[in-house]
């Protein structure tokens, strides 16, 4: 049985990942299972920047005071965080083959 290699290449990222940002969640004590991988903003940023190439390329404001930032590499591959306001950043999904779209205009009959 032979895996894929963008599987493969997921599955190490996703783990390098989690590794990286459950380190510092182990010494502060027990964590709940349900929360995600959270870490400093800055280590977070500059590991995704150094591991995968990734960088910010767009972000938004929520009303509750936290942002939504997208990574992505020239490769392909991206990560979405969810930045709190008190510096720390958690995962909130990544994968591959990230595409850029021009938008378009809604199909269907207009009013």
């Amino acid at each position: 049985m032979t895996i894929r290699h963008s599987a493969y290449r997921t599955f190490i990222r996703s783990s390098v990942c989690l590794a990286l940002l459950l380190t510092p969640s182990l010494a502060m004590g027990q964590q709940q299972q349900q929360t995600p991988p959270c870490g400093p903003r800055q280590n977070v940023i500059a590991r995704l920047m150094d591991q995968f190439g990734e960088k910010p390329v767009q972000r938004g404001l929520a009303s509750n005071g936290t942002i939504l930032e997208l990574l992505v590499s020239e490769a392909g591959t991206w990560t979405m965080l969810i930045s709190l306001p008190n510096g720390h950043s958690c995962f909130g999904a990544a994968g591959e083959m990230w595409q850029a779209v021009e938008p378009k205009e809604p199909m269907g009959p207009t009013l």
